[in-house]
């Protein structure tokens, strides 16, 4: 779970998004790369914990049960 989210924040948020908005606003990636680091780096931390509290949530753990 943590190796996927770290994958999507750095791939996706950090990389891909960062390099259109330089496209499209025609300054360097480095100046998007940085600021965004910041509020990713919350994110990294913040999305394994959601996600793991989503998961052991009551009806989604029956809902599970029910499945298999």
């Amino acid at each position: 779970m943590i190796l996927a989210v770290l994958t999507v924040v750095v791939v996706v948020n950090l990389g891909l998004n960062s390099w259109w908005v330089s496209i499209l606003s025609q300054t360097p990636i480095s100046v998007h790369f940085a600021t965004r680091a910041v509020g990713e780096a919350a994110t990294m931390v913040i999305h394994p914990i959601v996600i793991y509290l989503v998961m052991h949530f009551e009806p989604i753990v029956r809902l599970k049960d029910r499945i298999q």
